[in-house]
C-alpha cells in the first residue's frame, strides 16, 4: 500500500496541514500579535499553547494542613464539659511543645497523654475501639491522610473548574504528609488568588440570637476582663446598637476587637451559648446630612446559635447570577443554591419555628446577609447577596460547588514570578533554538548535499507536526 507515492504524499500533506492548523494560533498569539482584535484575543489565547509558571509567570504557593484545628474538629462531638476542657488543655500543651521542639503535634500528643496516663480513646472512641494510645494515634494519622487526599481533590476541582484560575494548566501536588504545592500560571491578582485558595467554604445558616442573649454574653466577657485585670476596654464602650439594625463597632476598632474575641479564653467563656461572627463588609451610615464628612463606617457584629440549621453538606448546585428585575437585589450579583432532601426538611422545620427571627447566611465565619424569616420555606432555595463584584460571587459559587475542606489550610510560603522573567526566558530560548536549528540545517546541507536537503525538510516538517500535536 505504501509503495504508492500518491498515498505517501497525501499522508504527508495531511500531516502538514494538521500541524500548521494547530500551530497557527500559537504563532498568531505569541509572534504576530499586533494585528489581533481585542474581542478575539481571549479566544486565540485559549487555542494557543499553554505556558508554564516559569515562562508565563504566576503564583507558587505551599499550603499546610492546620493540624491543631484538624485535631480539634476530629474529637467526638458529644463530650462532657470536663472532657472537652481536658482535651483542649492537652491539645494546647501538645501544640506548644510541638512548636518549641520542632516536632509533630501528634507525636507530642501521644507523649503527653502517656506521661499523664490519659487514655486518648475517651476523646476518639468513634475512630477506634482500642484503648491503646498508639493505636489511636495511628488511626488519627489515617484520618489525616484521608483529609489530605480529600483536600487535594477539592483543590483540583476548585481551581481547574474555575474560569479564572483554570488557565495556564494549574499544577496541584502533594508534598510530604501535610502539605500541598499549588502553581497558578498567568495569575496577576496575588491577594485574591491566595484568598480564593485558602477558603474552607464553611457555609452555615444559623439563627441570630436576640438582644438579651447578646448582652448577657457581653456582660460575661466584661466580668472576665475585670476579674483577670486584662488591659482591654469594656466591650460596652466599643460595641453599640445603632438605629435598631443590630450591634456595630467602629471599623477602625474592628480588627482589634475581633482578635480579642477570637482568643481561646474568650471563646471558652461563651462556648455553648453561641458564636460571635462579623459582617463580611463594613457599612457606611450618614449621621446628619448628605455631606461625606458626616459619614461613619461601622462593622456589624452578630451573636448566633452555635448549632447551625444548615451546613455545607446540605447544599447543592450553587450558581452565580445577576438577580432578576423586581427582586430586592435586582441587577446585583448573587449566588443561588438549592438544598438536598435532608436540607429541605431541616430548613422547612427551622423556618416554620422561627418566623420573624433573623437567620445569618455565613461563609467562612463572615455574615453576608441576615434576613428576617417571614414565612415557612419548604422549597429549599436560598440566595446569597452582598458581594462586592461579579468575581467575588463567582469565586464563592466555585468554592461551594467544589465542596467544603475537611480541615483548614494555611499558606506557609508564596512566591510570585513576574511575567518579565518568563518573557526573557522565551526570547533567550527562541534565539538559541533558531541559532541551533540554523547550524544543524547548514551542516546537513553542506555535508550531505542533496540528501541533507531532504533530511532538513523532514526535520522542519517533523517540528511542525510535533508542535501541532
Amino acid at each position: 500500500m505504501f509503495e504508492n507515492l500518491k498515498l505517501r504524499w497525501s499522508l504527508i500533506i495531511c500531516a502538514l496541514i494538521f500541524g500548521l492548523y494547530f500551530s497557527w494560533p500559537s504563532l498568531h498569539y505569541y509572534v504576530f500579535n499586533d494585528d489581533i482584535p481585542s474581542n478575539q484575543l481571549e479566544k486565540i489565547e485559549k487555542a494557543s499553547i499553554n505556558l508554564g509558571l516559569d515562562l508565563k509567570g504566576g503564583l507558587h504557593i505551599i499550603l499546610e494542613l492546620d493540624e491543631y484545628t484538624f485535631l480539634e474538629k476530629l474529637s467526638k462531638s458529644k463530650l462532657s464539659q470536663g472532657s472537652k476542657k481536658e482535651y483542649k488543655t492537652l491539645l494546647i500543651n501538645s501544640n506548644n511543645l510541638s512548636k518549641n521542639n520542632n516536632t509533630s503535634i501528634l507525636f507530642e500528643l501521644e507523649e503527653l497523654a502517656n506521661q499523664q496516663a490519659i487514655k486518648l480513646n475517651k476523646f476518639f472512641s468513634h475512630l477506634s475501639s482500642s484503648s491503646n494510645n498508639k493505636d489511636i494515634i495511628q488511626e488519627i494519622n489515617n484520618q489525616k491522610s484521608y483529609a489530605m487526599s480529600s483536600i487535594l481533590e477539592i483543590m483540583r476541582n476548585r481551581i481547574e473548574e474555575h474560569d479564572q484560575y483554570g488557565l495556564g494548566e494549574p499544577s496541584i501536588q502533594r508534598l510530604g504528609e501535610n502539605r500541598l504545592v499549588v502553581e497558578l500560571a498567568g495569575v496577576s491578582d496575588v491577594s485574591r488568588a491566595k484568598a480564593y485558595i485558602q477558603r474552607t467554604a464553611d457555609f452555615e445558616l444559623a439563627l441570630v440570637k436576640n438582644h438579651d442573649n447578646f448582652m448577657n454574653a457581653i456582660e460575661s466577657i466584661n466580668t472576665y476582663i475585670t476579674n483577670q485585670n486584662i488591659d482591654f476596654p469594656s466591650l460596652d464602650s466599643l460595641i453599640f446598637s445603632y438605629g435598631g439594625r443590630g450591634f456595630f463597632t467602629d471599623e477602625k476598632q474592628y480588627l482589634k476587637i475581633m482578635k480579642f474575641l477570637n482568643s481561646k479564653d474568650i471563646q471558652s467563656i461563651i462556648e455553648g451559648d453561641g458564636d460571635i461572627v462579623w459582617g463580611n463588609e463594613p457599612t457606611t451610615f450618614n449621621v446628619s446630612d448628605t455631606r461625606s464628612e458626616n459619614n461613619i463606617t461601622l462593622r456589624q457584629i452578630y451573636f448566633i446559635s452555635s448549632k447551625p440549621a444548615i451546613t455545607s453538606g446540605m447544599i447543592k448546585t450553587p450558581k452565580a447570577v445577576v438577580a432578576d428585575i423586581g427582586s430586592n437585589n435586582a441587577g446585583q450579583w448573587v449566588v443561588n443554591l438549592d438544598m438536598t432532601k435532608k436540607g429541605r426538611r431541616k430548613w422547612s422545620k427551622f423556618t416554620g419555628a422561627n418566623i420573624n427571627r433573623q437567620v445569618a447566611i455565613i461563609l467562612d465565619k463572615k455574615v453576608f446577609m441576615a434576613p428576617y424569616i417571614r414565612d415557612k420555606i419548604t422549597t429549599g432555595s436560598t440566595q446569597i447577596s452582598g458581594f462586592e463584584n461579579m468575581q467575588e460571587a463567582k469565586d464563592i459559587a466555585s468554592v461551594l460547588k467544589a465542596g467544603e475542606l475537611p480541615a483548614p489550610i494555611k499558606i506557609i510560603q508564596t512566591n510570585y514570578i513576574g511575567p518579565s522573567l518568563g518573557e526573557d526566558s522565551i526570547i533567550a530560548g527562541s534565539n538559541s533554538m533558531l541559532f541551533g536549528l540554523g547550524l544543524v540545517l547548514l551542516f546537513m546541507l553542506f555535508y550531505y548535499n542533496g540528501s541533507g536537503l531532504i533530511a532538513n525538510l523532514a526535520l522542519i516538517m517533523n517540528l511542525i507536526i510535533v508542535f501541532g500535536v
